[in-house]
Formats: structure tokens, sequence, C-alpha cells
């Protein structure tokens, strides 16, 4: 059967001399996979950049039946150009953090339209600003929400904040994931705070550095399987 989707590119991989598996997150079944075969050899500069992390793109394919695992692609074409964010170094490698990011977090295979408008206009904003320091923090806080897990704010003015639950408490209660101080300080400047004015929050390096850290250690205890993004270093590098 014939299907259209409109996805945003999460992760690209060999998969033989000449073609290439790609992994989107669609507006109307969530995670799809598909298979580009021969499109390597095809030596097509432009469909080989459309494969790019974060590419905003329409895919047309066929399958045997709609619930396959991988389908073929027949056809792919940009839904959006962007300006500089697969352009400038910076950019370019922040979107492979955020790719790898949301290629640890999602696995479900339904549509999820929310969540789909979420991101697309998260990555459209990221393409228009110039100070984009704290967008990845921003952006992984506000994804939590998405995925049920952003951290309980009744009671964000307390000190103590428990990674196990997204709890905060007023005193600590001697939990393994129980941490204050600074990092959470910095973590409730976040919260409750519009997407787009997190750039007006002031932190320097190895305070965005210790909070991205925290962020991914409260990932990694709320989805199964989840594990460090190899890129971080090279995030950490780029923001250097």
């Amino acid at each position: 059967m014939q299907e259209t989707f409109d996805g945003i590119v999460i992760r690209s991989r060999n998969y033989s001399d000449n073609s290439i598996i790609l992994k989107c997150y669609t507006k109307q079944s969530g995670v799809v996979s598909f298979i580009a075969r021969g499109v390597k050899k095809r030596k097509k500069s432009h469909v080989m950049a459309l494969f790019q992390a974060l590419s905003i793109v329409e895919i047309s394919s066929y399958s045997k039946n709609k619930l396959s695992e991988l389908k073929n692609l027949r056809d792919i074409k940009a839904n959006t150009f962007y300006k500089n964010l697969q352009f400038d170094p910076i950019k370019s490698g922040l979107s492979i953090f955020l790719a790898e990011m949301l290629d640890l977090s999602l696995h479900e295979e339904e549509e999820n339209e929310h969540l789909y408008s979420f991101l697309e206009s998260s990555f459209h904003y990221l393409d228009e600003i110039d100070d984009f320091a704290n967008f990845h923090i921003a952006f992984l806080i506000e994804l939590s929400k998405h995925l049920g897990f952003y951290p309980h704010i009744s009671d964000y003015t307390c000190d103590y904040f428990d990674l196990e639950h997204g709890i905060f408490y007023r005193d600590d209660k001697k939990m393994p994931y129980m941490l204050n101080g600074i990092v959470i300080d910095n973590l409730k400047l976040f919260l409750g705070t519009k997407f787009v004015d997190s750039g007006s929050i002031v932190l320097n390096k190895e305070q965005r550095r210790k909070l991205l850290k925290l962020i991914i250690s409260y990932y990694s205890l709320h989805i199964s399987g989840f594990r460090e993004p190899k890129s971080l270093e090279v995030l950490h590098s780029l923001y250097n």
C-alpha cells in the first residue's frame, strides 16, 4: 500500500553500499522507519541533503501492509527549507545532538500531532534566532512535558528536587536521587518560563553544562533503555 507522511528526520544510517535507512518522527504515525534503496548510487546530492538531522520532509512510501516495520521510500521532498540550521556549524552540531536525544526518547508508533507540532515549531524557531545558548535546555525540559514526565511545579519554590519522581520538597527526604543547590536553582529558572523567553536566562558555560547533565540523568530515569548521547561531548566542544 502507498502512504504519505510529514516527518522530521531523527536518524539516517547506511544499510548497504547504496541504501540508507531513515528514522523519522511523523505527524501521521509517530516513529516510522524507511529504507531508501539505491539512493547513494544515484548521486542525487539534493536528496541526500534531506537526510540530515531535523530535516522537515514529506515522504511517499509503499509497503505490503500498513503495519510494516520498515517502509520503502518512494520519494522525499522538503516541507521546509531552513535558512541556517543545517549550515551554521554550531547550530548543525546542536541539531545532531537534539536528533540523537529524540532518537533515544521517541519510540511510539502512533499519531501525536501535538508533539509533532511542538517539534516542528521548535526547529523553525531555532533556525530563526541568533541567541540559542539555552535552546537545548529549554527544549528538553519542554519535551519532557510531551513525554509525560515534566517536573511537578506546584512546589517548585522548594529547595530539594527528586529526579526519580519529578517532585520538589522543602526538606531533604534522603532519597537516592534527591538533589539541591545551584543546579536545581537553575532548573527552576526554566520551569514555568515560556519557551521563547528562555534566552533571557543567564547561565555561564559550567552552569549550563551541569544543568544539561542533570536533564540527561532525569531522562535516563524516566525512559527505559535511555543512554547518554554519543554527541554530548561534541556539543560541549562546540559550546566552548
